[in-house]
């Protein structure tokens, strides 16, 4: 089961404030917010799993207000929109326990969707691993690459579980118009000309993404919603399939890069270069390890030499869907010709931020040589041989 923590961050209580004050009433008609407090929702909680341990969950959403009981070993959500059923019959047909299962509650009169579902095992990456890693205490190069070979295994099994491409044309159709309206801002080439050739080379290959499986894809794979093992590092689980997709495989690999292989503190990327004993990069180490187990976890289904072009593909264009909008552009574009900024540290802008650390960090495309990696797969076949 997940475990509490002792000090939640102030944080924590301002998004629960929002969550009753601003976004409840932005959906619910006048005559029904007051139905729809805090109080309300713990009453109900308390009533439908029977017992008065019921408390606030350490991380709230922002589309949802949580409670935990660990004595009833369940969490009961209040949603503002109700969850597709298909979605999360999917989510638990493929991933089995890692999806902690879900059931939606069916109460007369109480305004939001209510929902019960299984304590995630295991405990928020988030509180298994500092961000940043503290640089005067050893690398956990035992604990981390484990967690990131499970995440490739994870990644990996969407792949053996096809889906009809419905949609895909339109999506395919907007992200290439995106693509052609990122590579025509002047404001943005300013300040980030590095990310012109690598929009440059999804274009030119954004038709092998047909090669590849339309898999379901988790809409927000960051480490708030990956649960671990505090002890060894392995995967325990996988939440909030709220806003799920359908898209082609690969999509995901982003999360590699941003969850395991680096820290963001303040406005910064910051990869884990930290030497090892044996004079290899940790950064190395763990992209190694997590392509090396993809393309075993892929066998009979995809290939590296066949395939290998088209996947790296759908990994740039999962990563631009993540950090760049229309919106984001946008600011960008005004920092630029409103703001005079020309350089790159002049924008404050979170998804370009990101964009300009993680994007250049994936695998180039044509040949598949990684930015990072040294070859080097032996953590796995460790693994394997325990």
């Amino acid at each position: 089961m997940s475990e509490p923590v002792a000090n939640p961050c102030s944080w924590n209580k301002e998004w629960i404030d929002d969550f009753f004050s601003v976004t409840v009433p932005s959906v619910l008609p006048p005559e029904k917010v007051s139905q729809v407090t805090e109080e309300a929702c713990i009453q109900v909680a308390k009533q439908v799993l029977s017992t008065s341990d019921v408390r606030v969950v350490d991380v709230p959403g922002a589309a949802s207000f949580t409670l935990i009981s660990f004595k009833a070993g369940k969490v009961v959500q209040f949603r503002i929109a109700a969850l597709d059923d298909d979605i999360l019959e999917l989510a638990r047909e493929i991933y089995g326990s890692l999806t902690p299962r879900i059931e939606r509650l069916r109460r007369d009169g109480f305004p939001l969707p209510i929902y019960v579902a299984d304590i995630a095992s295991g405990t928020s990456l988030t509180q298994v691993y500092e961000d940043p890693l503290p640089i005067d205490r050893p690398f956990p190069i035992i604990m981390l690459p484990r967690t990131v070979v499970d995440f490739a295994k994870f990644i990996a099994m969407g792949a053996h579980y096809p889906l009809p491409a419905s949609h895909m044309d339109e999506w395919k159709k907007t992200t290439l118009h995106f693509l052609d309206r990122l590579w025509d801002s002047e404001p943005l080439a300013k300040v980030a000309p590095e990310l012109l050739p690598i929009f440059n080379d999804i274009k030119a290959h954004f038709h092998l993404l047909e090669l590849l499986p339309c898999v379901l894809t988790h809409a927000d794979l960051g480490t708030l919603n990956l649960f671990g093992n505090k002890q060894d590092g392995s995967l325990t689980a996988v939440i909030d399939w709220d806003h799920a997709v359908i898209r082609p495989f690969g999509t995901l690999i982003w999360s590699l890069y941003e969850n395991f292989m680096a820290c963001k503190p303040e406005n910064e990327i910051v990869f884990y270069t930290h030497v090892l004993d044996d004079g290899r990069r940790a950064i190395g180490v763990l992209e190694d390890a997590f392509w090396t187990q993809l393309w075993r976890s892929l066998e009979g289904v995809l290939d590296p030499v066949a395939h290998g072009c088209a996947v790296r593909t759908a990994a740039a264009v999962g990563a631009v869907d993540r950090y760049l909008d229309l919106e984001t552009l946008a600011e960008i574009e005004e920092a630029v010709e409103k703001k005079g900024v020309t350089d790159w540290r002049g924008i404050n802008v979170h998804g370009f931020i990101r964009a300009r650390g993680f994007i250049p960090a994936l695998p180039r495309i044509e040949d598949g040589v990684l930015r990072f990696g040294q070859g080097w797969g032996g953590f796995v076949d460790m693994l394997q041989n325990e």
